[in-house]
Protein backbone atom coordinates (compact mmCIF):
# COMPACT_ATOMS: atom_id res chain seq x y z
CA UNK A 1 0.00 0.00 0.00
CA UNK A 2 1.47 3.01 -1.23
CA UNK A 3 1.00 6.43 -1.54
CA UNK A 4 0.59 6.86 -5.67
CA UNK A 5 -1.82 3.61 -5.41
CA UNK A 6 -4.21 5.24 -2.99
CA UNK A 7 -3.86 8.96 -4.59
CA UNK A 8 -4.98 7.52 -8.01
CA UNK A 9 -7.86 4.86 -5.76
CA UNK A 10 -9.56 8.14 -4.47
CA UNK A 11 -9.17 9.91 -7.67
CA UNK A 12 -11.07 7.08 -9.45
CA UNK A 13 -13.70 7.11 -7.12
CA UNK A 14 -14.18 10.71 -7.52
CA UNK A 15 -14.23 10.32 -11.39
CA UNK A 16 -16.81 7.54 -11.44
CA UNK A 17 -18.83 9.32 -8.67
CA UNK A 18 -18.33 13.11 -8.56
CA UNK A 19 -21.88 13.78 -7.35
CA UNK A 20 -21.13 11.74 -4.25
CA UNK A 21 -17.94 13.05 -3.30
CA UNK A 22 -19.27 16.62 -4.03
CA UNK A 23 -21.90 16.19 -1.39
CA UNK A 24 -19.94 14.56 0.94
CA UNK A 25 -17.68 17.82 1.09
CA UNK A 26 -20.67 19.86 1.54
CA UNK A 27 -22.07 17.78 4.14
CA UNK A 28 -18.22 18.03 5.88
CA UNK A 29 -18.32 21.39 5.64
CA UNK A 30 -21.72 22.04 7.14
CA UNK A 31 -20.57 19.69 9.76
CA UNK A 32 -17.32 21.21 10.37
CA UNK A 33 -19.07 25.12 10.84
CA UNK A 34 -22.07 23.60 12.95
CA UNK A 35 -19.55 21.74 15.43
CA UNK A 36 -16.29 22.93 15.19
CA UNK A 37 -14.45 21.44 18.63
CA UNK A 38 -16.04 17.69 18.03
CA UNK A 39 -14.93 17.79 14.25
CA UNK A 40 -11.64 19.13 15.18
CA UNK A 41 -11.48 15.94 17.27
CA UNK A 42 -12.30 13.57 14.14
CA UNK A 43 -9.95 15.37 11.89
CA UNK A 44 -7.21 14.57 14.56
CA UNK A 45 -8.54 11.36 15.17
CA UNK A 46 -8.62 10.34 11.13
CA UNK A 47 -4.94 12.29 11.08
CA UNK A 48 -3.89 10.29 13.74
CA UNK A 49 -4.84 6.89 12.56
CA UNK A 50 -3.83 7.59 8.87
CA UNK A 51 -0.44 8.07 10.71
CA UNK A 52 -0.45 4.88 12.36
CA UNK A 53 -1.69 3.08 9.03
CA UNK A 54 1.59 4.27 7.32
CA UNK A 55 3.96 3.20 9.99
CA UNK A 56 1.99 -0.27 9.69
CA UNK A 57 2.17 -0.48 6.23
CA UNK A 58 6.64 1.29 6.11
CA UNK A 59 7.01 -1.43 8.90
CA UNK A 60 5.43 -4.55 7.14
CA UNK A 61 7.20 -3.14 3.90
CA UNK A 62 10.82 -3.40 5.88
CA UNK A 63 9.80 -6.74 7.15
CA UNK A 64 9.38 -7.78 3.59
CA UNK A 65 12.75 -6.92 2.27
CA UNK A 66 14.42 -8.23 5.89
CA UNK A 67 12.82 -11.31 5.36
CA UNK A 68 13.37 -11.72 1.21
CA UNK A 69 17.15 -10.74 2.28
CA UNK A 70 17.14 -13.58 4.42
CA UNK A 71 15.77 -15.99 1.95
CA UNK A 72 18.60 -15.31 -0.95
CA UNK A 73 21.39 -15.79 1.54
CA UNK A 74 19.69 -18.96 3.11
CA UNK A 75 19.26 -20.25 -0.83
CA UNK A 76 23.15 -19.27 -1.29
CA UNK A 77 24.19 -21.12 1.59
CA UNK A 78 22.43 -24.29 0.07
CA UNK A 79 23.80 -23.49 -2.80
CA UNK A 80 26.99 -23.57 -1.74
CA UNK A 81 26.89 -26.24 0.43
CA UNK A 82 25.82 -28.70 -2.30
Amino acid sequence: MNFDSLSSAFYEFYQSYTIVVVVLAIGLVIWAYRNPKESLKFFLFLLFMAAVLFAISLFSDTVNIGSGSKRQMIHKTEQADQ
